[in-house]
């Protein structure tokens, strides 16, 4: 059960991958709108077709289609009585406040550390969905 209060809706983190090359891309909710993140991955589909790797039709079937995401919600280990580890446990789409805020100073000092995690976290979620078979 998440603490009612521990959750910080206005702050998510969405890790996007695209099939075609597995490029990374991240979005820090609380940097700017979802939208800036959809034309950044629309316009990667069109680096595509400039390359020869998709043809325009695929490209305009949109970021939807060619891009895996992860999305993690942001609790507030002081408003819940369980260890960060406990919760993170139970409710794997979540980090703390604190790993939010080291993932955005990654992302502007350290952008292939962060890149690592999220490389980490769609091979954890590959596994996953191969042990339960979907």
């Amino acid at each position: 059960m998440i603490t009612l209060g521990a959750v910080i809706e206005s702050k998510r983190v969405v890790f996007a991958r695209c099939k075609k090359c597995g490029r990374i891309y991240w979005h820090f909710s609380d940097e700017e709108p979802w939208s800036v993140m959809e034309g950044r991955l629309n316009q990667h589909l069109w680096w595509h077709v400039s390359k020869g790797t998709m043809t325009p039709e695929e490209a305009r079937e949109g970021w939807h289609r060619w891009f895996d995401l992860i999305w993690y919600r942001v609790f507030d280990p002081a408003k819940t009585r369980m260890s960060i580890k406990r919760y993170r446990a139970l409710h794997p789409d979540f980090i703390s406040l604190h790993d939010y805020n080291i993932w955005k100073q990654m992302a502007q000092i350290y952008p292939s550390g962060l890149i690592n995690i999220a490389r980490s976290a769609f091979n954890e979620r590959l596994k996953l969905r191969n042990t339960l078979g979907g």
